[in-house]
Protein backbone atom coordinates (compact mmCIF):
# COMPACT_ATOMS: atom_id res chain seq x y z
CA UNK A 1 0.00 0.00 0.00
CA UNK A 2 1.59 3.26 -1.10
CA UNK A 3 4.26 1.91 -3.32
CA UNK A 4 4.74 4.86 -6.15
CA UNK A 5 6.14 3.84 -9.51
CA UNK A 6 9.11 6.03 -9.83
CA UNK A 7 10.27 4.42 -13.56
CA UNK A 8 9.16 2.24 -16.46
CA UNK A 9 11.03 1.09 -19.03
CA UNK A 10 13.46 4.36 -18.47
CA UNK A 11 10.73 6.85 -17.97
CA UNK A 12 10.46 9.21 -15.81
CA UNK A 13 7.12 8.44 -13.67
CA UNK A 14 7.71 11.70 -11.17
CA UNK A 15 5.92 13.84 -13.06
CA UNK A 16 3.80 12.34 -15.55
CA UNK A 17 0.14 12.53 -15.23
CA UNK A 18 -1.90 9.59 -15.26
CA UNK A 19 -2.49 9.65 -18.67
CA UNK A 20 0.53 9.61 -19.98
CA UNK A 21 1.56 6.87 -17.82
CA UNK A 22 -0.98 4.81 -18.83
CA UNK A 23 0.49 4.99 -22.37
CA UNK A 24 3.84 4.29 -21.48
CA UNK A 25 2.27 1.16 -19.32
CA UNK A 26 -0.02 -0.06 -22.33
CA UNK A 27 2.75 0.21 -25.00
CA UNK A 28 5.01 -2.52 -24.20
CA UNK A 29 4.90 -6.13 -24.13
CA UNK A 30 7.44 -6.23 -21.24
CA UNK A 31 8.15 -4.01 -18.26
CA UNK A 32 10.97 -2.65 -16.64
CA UNK A 33 9.70 -1.04 -13.33
CA UNK A 34 11.08 0.98 -10.56
CA UNK A 35 8.98 0.99 -7.41
CA UNK A 36 9.33 3.47 -4.28
CA UNK A 37 8.11 1.49 -1.29
CA UNK A 38 5.82 3.14 0.87
CA UNK A 39 5.79 6.60 -1.09
CA UNK A 40 2.08 7.24 -0.25
CA UNK A 41 1.74 5.15 2.72
CA UNK A 42 -0.20 8.66 4.44
CA UNK A 43 -2.16 8.74 1.43
CA UNK A 44 -3.92 5.82 2.65
CA UNK A 45 -3.71 6.41 6.58
CA UNK A 46 -6.60 7.06 8.86
CA UNK A 47 -6.65 10.06 10.62
CA UNK A 48 -5.48 8.10 14.01
CA UNK A 49 -2.77 6.04 12.05
CA UNK A 50 -1.84 9.57 11.23
CA UNK A 51 -1.51 11.10 14.62
CA UNK A 52 0.01 7.83 15.59
CA UNK A 53 2.63 7.73 12.42
CA UNK A 54 3.55 11.56 13.58
CA UNK A 55 4.18 10.74 17.13
CA UNK A 56 6.55 7.92 16.25
CA UNK A 57 8.31 10.87 14.11
CA UNK A 58 8.54 13.48 16.79
CA UNK A 59 9.61 10.25 19.31
CA UNK A 60 12.36 9.91 16.75
CA UNK A 61 12.98 13.20 16.78
CA UNK A 62 13.01 13.81 20.66
CA UNK A 63 15.48 10.58 20.76
CA UNK A 64 18.10 11.95 17.83
CA UNK A 65 18.26 15.57 19.72
CA UNK A 66 19.24 13.49 22.55
CA UNK A 67 21.93 11.24 21.18
CA UNK A 68 22.94 14.78 19.36
CA UNK A 69 23.03 16.37 23.22
CA UNK A 70 24.71 13.36 24.35
CA UNK A 71 27.31 13.44 21.48
CA UNK A 72 28.04 17.37 21.87
CA UNK A 73 28.43 16.86 25.88
CA UNK A 74 30.59 13.68 25.52
CA UNK A 75 32.92 15.78 23.19
CA UNK A 76 32.85 18.46 25.19
CA UNK A 77 34.49 16.03 28.25
CA UNK A 78 36.84 14.56 25.83
CA UNK A 79 37.86 17.54 24.86
CA UNK A 80 38.35 19.08 28.66
CA UNK A 81 40.33 15.70 29.14
CA UNK A 82 42.91 16.50 26.14
CA UNK A 83 43.36 19.81 27.40
CA UNK A 84 43.99 18.64 31.15
CA UNK A 85 46.32 16.09 29.82
CA UNK A 86 47.92 18.50 27.47
CA UNK A 87 48.67 21.15 30.75
CA UNK A 88 49.95 18.03 32.28
CA UNK A 89 52.40 17.09 29.99
CA UNK A 90 53.52 20.62 29.95
CA UNK A 91 53.72 20.67 33.65
CA UNK A 92 55.80 17.61 33.67
CA UNK A 93 57.99 18.92 30.68
CA UNK A 94 58.36 22.18 32.48
CA UNK A 95 59.53 20.70 35.85
CA UNK A 96 61.98 18.33 33.86
CA UNK A 97 63.76 21.47 32.43
CA UNK A 98 64.01 22.92 36.06
CA UNK A 99 65.24 19.87 37.35
CA UNK A 100 67.60 19.54 34.93
CA UNK A 101 68.46 23.36 35.61
CA UNK A 102 69.08 22.68 39.20
CA UNK A 103 71.64 19.62 38.26
CA UNK A 104 73.41 21.80 35.74
CA UNK A 105 74.08 24.68 38.40
CA UNK A 106 74.67 22.11 41.36
CA UNK A 107 77.46 20.11 38.62
CA UNK A 108 79.11 23.33 38.21
CA UNK A 109 78.88 24.41 42.05
CA UNK A 110 80.76 20.53 42.22
CA UNK A 111 83.24 21.20 39.70
CA UNK A 112 84.05 24.90 40.98
CA UNK A 113 84.48 23.53 44.65
CA UNK A 114 86.89 21.07 42.96
CA UNK A 115 88.61 23.05 41.00
CA UNK A 116 89.36 24.87 44.38
CA UNK A 117 90.31 22.59 46.19
CA UNK A 118 92.81 21.55 43.26
CA UNK A 119 94.19 25.12 43.14
CA UNK A 120 94.72 25.29 46.97
CA UNK A 121 96.31 21.79 47.02
CA UNK A 122 98.69 22.81 44.33
CA UNK A 123 99.18 26.56 46.11
CA UNK A 124 100.05 24.01 49.24
CA UNK A 125 101.94 21.03 48.53
CA UNK A 126 102.90 21.80 45.06
CA UNK A 127 101.27 19.94 41.51
CA UNK A 128 99.14 16.65 41.97
CA UNK A 129 101.15 13.34 40.62
CA UNK A 130 98.34 11.90 38.63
Amino acid sequence: IGDQIVEVNGVDFTNLDHKEAVKVLKGSRSLTITVLTGAGRELFMTGEEKMAAEARRELDRQELMQQKRVAMETNKIVKEQQEKERQRKMEISQKAEEEEERYRKEMEKIEAAERKHNKDWEEDWGAKER
